[in-house]
């Protein structure tokens, strides 16, 4: 149950967007929704007041501005084209307050409603924009306060409320500007170290495809170097079998004439033992070989 409610809000000021949408869109659309949804209260609320004060002109343009937001509520939902319906809503929404400023509303207590004003322009069109259409409303709320009495039309108010009025209203477009920009530059810093993240996780991901390649091409070298070691003993194995079964002397010497092999019917040839080996050089053998073959055809041993 709890988790509908939290989807059914979700849908509700992010338009039905999924989380894990663009965070800077979904922080608009949730300011464009939330300013939309509060100004139908409001307006609604203060709009039947005004209509119970029989300030009927005050009342139509109020429950006028609360159509026009409801249906900036239901375009957003649909397009989801946040820009477009920010800077229409907030140019409206400036026009709207200094109407109210001008015509002061009820006990001339509408002007309070403009001190917001740099806080939505500039929060949700960005410093620039923001900063423009914030100033701009200033200039023109100046214009009211000066020619005041002479139009009929304008509210006449005093020069001390004038003075506190222009004062606070640049204190507040002055830190609104200020957070926007620490945000804005927090935002950028974050998108190039993610960007930054992403790039080294390619990197990585690529290496880690070379390295299996590599692994992969490794473990097929070890398996061809298995199977030459393995035909190398079986060849080595045969070797032996044929040198070891064979009826001749078959021997194996180094440059200097030591011997490294001689097969049984060598040793049986030369009257060797295993343990001679080592000691014994194929020269000298053959020629005391050679000696006594010569001795016993002269019926003479040594």
């Amino acid at each position: 149950m709890i988790d509908k409610i939290k989807r059914f809000f979700w849908n509700i000021v992010f338009s039905n967007l999924p989380t894990d949408h663009d965070l800077e869109v979904l922080r608009k659309i949730f300011l464009l929704n939330m300013l939309a949804i509060l100004g139908i209260f409001f307006l609604a609320l203060l709009g039947t007041i005004t209509i119970i004060e029989m300030d009927y002109f005050l009342g139509a343009v109020d429950f006028t501005i609360l159509a026009f937001l409801i249906v900036l509520f239901l375009y957003l939902r649909k397009t989801k084209k946040h820009e477009m319906v920010g800077v229409i809503g907030i140019i409206t929404i400036g026009i709207f307050y200094f109407y109210l400023l001008a015509y002061g509303g009820f006990s001339n207590t509408a002007y309070v409603w403009s001190f917001t004003y740099p806080l939505i322009s500039l929060f949700l069109l960005g410093t620039k924009l923001g900063s423009l259409l914030s100033v701009f409303l200033l200039g023109m709320i100046c214009i009211v306060f000066m020619f005041g009495t002479k139009v009929a039309f304008f509210t006449t108010y005093s020069t001390d409320l004038s003075i506190r009025f222009i004062s606070a209203y640049i204190i507040i477009h002055l830190f609104s500007y200020i957070m926007e920009k620490v945000r804005s530059i927090v935002q950028n810093r974050l998108e190039t170290t993610n960007i930054e993240i992403e790039k080294a996780l390619e990197n990585v991901q690529d290496k880690s495809i070379q390295l299996a390649e590599s692994n992969e091409g490794l473990q097929i070298e070890i398996a061809e170097r298995r199977k030459v070691e393995k035909a190398l003993k079986e060849s080595e194995k045969r070797f032996r079998s044929l040198v070891e079964e064979s009826k001749d002397a078959i021997v194996s010497t180094d440059k200097k004439g030591n011997l490294l092999l001689v097969n049984p019917a060598g040793m049986a040839l030369f009257g060797l033992a295993n343990a001679e080996l080592a000691s014994i050089n194929f020269q000298e053998l053959y020629v005391c070989l050679l000696y006594t073959s010569d001795a016993a055809d002269d019926d003479y041993t040594v």
